[in-house]
């Protein structure tokens, strides 16, 4: 299988080069163990339901008629509402630092989110582009996207995929997950994409036009934990808002607020 070039810190010209080729970058150990340890202190009572996410919280992995018994796929959007300190650690300030040598000086923070796939659940996350998602007519597209691992991932428990080079071609058509889902999926070939296994503390960072997806959590006893980090100029940052695109309510379907419908949501699941 085909591997992408793994790099460690600090970003610098030679990443820039990396990301105009590929799309995604892959750099180990992009928080250090004590880093990570803090975010993990500071994001579980979130992922556990002690702090109330309310309509910010959603099972990205709920795509049939049916709820499940628990969260396939936790997701919350906008997290720094709830955990503010969040943003207050050493990978913000290198993402930020990053973002900003890679897509110029005017990025700034668009998004935060946070995902957990359970032991068990065995629920992909389908391939698909960012900017499918984004609104119409964005005009520019230039978008950074860190994915930092807070649990080792692998092939089994969901690690991430990625088609080099696809943020060069047009997006591709999407069609939505199963009768429910809040996602949007497209089609991509055998052979196309590229697993990045990460151990804990490393991370993905991919272009909004990059074909990615993640695998299911197959494991018996091990959590898939994700912290996403989005940046984006400050001036489409101001245009999506004044079209009242915030990420805190994200309903792709536009069919009313997304919601958990599992039975037993947060750590009681």
């Amino acid at each position: 299988m085909a591997q992408l070039e793994r790099t460690t810190i600090p970003v610098g010209e030679r990443h820039k080069a990396m990301f105009e080729r590929d799309g995604v970058l892959v750099i180990d150990a992009m928080a250090p163990p004590a880093e990570v340890a803090a975010l993990m202190e500071i994001l579980e009572p979130l992922f556990a339901g002690a702090i109330d996410a309310g309509g910010q919280r959603a099972d990205f992995g709920d795509f049939d008629a049916e709820p499940s018994i628990i969260e396939r796929t936790t997701q919350i959007m906008q997290v720094h509402d709830f955990v503010p300190e969040v943003l207050e650690t050493g990978h913000a300030a290198r993402t930020l630092a990053a973002a900003r040598t890679i897509l110029g000086e005017d990025m700034e923070l668009d998004m935060t989110m946070v995902m957990d796939k359970l032991p068990g659940t065995a629920t992909p996350t389908p391939w698909h582009q960012d900017e499918a998602y984004w609104l119409p007519g964005i005009p520019d597209r230039r978008s950074f996207s860190v994915w930092l691992a807070l649990d080792d991932a692998d092939i089994e428990n969901g690690c991430m995929s990625f088609v080099p080079g696809s943020h060069n071609q047009p997006t591709r058509a999407h069609d939505w997950i199963g009768p429910r889902g809040q996602g949007l999926k497209a089609e991509v070939a055998d052979g196309e994409g590229v697993a990045v296994p990460l151990k804990q503390g490393s991370c993905t960072i991919h272009h909004g036009n990059m074909l990615h997806m993640a695998g299911a959590n197959v494991t018996s006893d091990r959590r898939r934990r994700a912290l996403i980090l989005n940046y984006r100029s400050g001036e489409m940052i101001a245009w999506e808002r004044a079209r009242g695109y915030d990420h805190r309510s994200e309903n792709a379907r536009n069919e009313g607020a997304p919601e958990t419908r599992a039975l037993n949501p947060g750590q009681r699941r």
